[in-house]
């Protein structure tokens, strides 16, 4: 169910205390990797000798094995097509899509498969606005993501894609669709090309932002509000950003860890971590998945109300986090 327009929250779930949250996860938790383990072989041989109803805290969730992206590559490319990593069979999943990195990634048939409506209401998107998608849609991830996340909001979505060719330019001006979504250089290029004649009123990016004060200093002067999105290929929405602009909430449906760089224990409080992410998607349940990015934690609670860990937009390849507002993620 989806929430009311003039609601202040996506749904109870964002405002609940830290012990509420953390107790509702680890109750969940064991059953996940019980059918994980029993429905996706190679996730239980990843997993063998682990015992799920033993873990019911953080603790116990760092003696679980870490999960790389290179072990995700190669047990597909040995049995393909999930290489054993999904719990679903094939003929029951709506969508197959490719990530940027060749792999394949497996899309199941629930509303909002992929948790964007979340990031989108928090961004101010509602019931009948038009939102412009120009992110890549052949067999694209992130594309297929966000209009599924826009219309469980009841919204109608143009898959514009990237680019500013006279036709979508043309569509463009005629629709003036309010909500944009894609990456930085697709909406920069489309200001540059439009001029005063811009309609959106907020803009919910993806991918690397290479140049955020040149961005920010555009968007302000195009009068639209800018919000990042933290999602990866395999996972969905891991984290977003709302009206406070004051780092990335961190999504219900996930668990995120920030362990040391240069071990496996948690990171020291305020300093850049490895972010980990467990997913709970019992079709892709992806258990202790290393996403190759770094992030700090932010302390306490988002002045926006929504109480579920900050962080600050993470970097790839290894890079500490430069600022708040420095670069996320749109690539597994």
């Amino acid at each position: 169910m989806m929430p009311d327009s003039k609601a202040l929250f996506f749904d109870r779930q964002e405002v609940r205390s830290s012990q509420e949250r953390e107790a509702a996860i680890f109750h969940a938790l064991p059953g996940l990797l019980h059918h994980t383990m029993d429905n996706a072989p190679g996730m239980a041989s990843h997993l063998a000798g682990i015992d799920p109803d033993r873990i019911t805290s953080p603790q116990m969730l760092r003696s679980l094995p870490l999960l790389d992206q290179a072990t995700l590559a190669a047990r597909q490319e040995a049995r393909p097509p999930f290489g054993g990593m999904v719990a679903t069979p094939i003929g029951r999943l709506a969508r197959l899509l490719v990530g940027s990195q060749g792999q394949l990634v497996p899309e199941g048939a629930r509303v909002d498969y992929w948790r964007f409506a979340r990031a989108f209401f928090a961004a101010g998107v509602r019931r009948a606005d038009l939102v412009w998608n120009a992110l890549p849609h052949h067999l694209g991830t992130l594309a297929a993501m966000a209009e599924t996340g826009a219309r469980a909001l009841s919204c109608t979505v143009v898959p514009a894609g990237p680019g500013t060719e006279p036709r979508q330019l043309d569509t463009l001006r005629r629709l003036r669709p309010s909500v944009f979504v894609g990456e930085a250089r697709a909406l920069e290029a489309l200001l540059e090309a439009l001029g005063q004649e811009q309609p959106f009123r907020c803009a919910l990016l993806t991918g690397e932002v290479p140049d955020p004060t040149l961005l920010v200093a555009s968007s302000a002067l195009h009068a639209i509000e800018t919000f990042f999105i933290y999602a990866t290929d395999e996972i969905g929405l891991i984290a977003y950003e709302t009206s406070a602009h004051e780092g990335l909430v961190v999504d219900e449906s996930v668990l995120v860890e920030l362990l040391d760089p240069d071990g496996d224990g948690p990171v020291t409080t305020g300093a850049p971590g490895r972010v980990v992410v467990t997913v709970f998607n019992p079709d892709f349940p992806l258990i202790r998945l290393e996403t190759g990015h770094l992030a700090r934690e932010l302390g306490g609670e988002s002045p926006c109300g929504r109480t579920n860990l900050r962080i600050t937009p993470p970097l790839q390849g290894g890079a500490e986090p430069a600022g708040e507002r420095s670069q996320v993620g749109g690539k597994g």
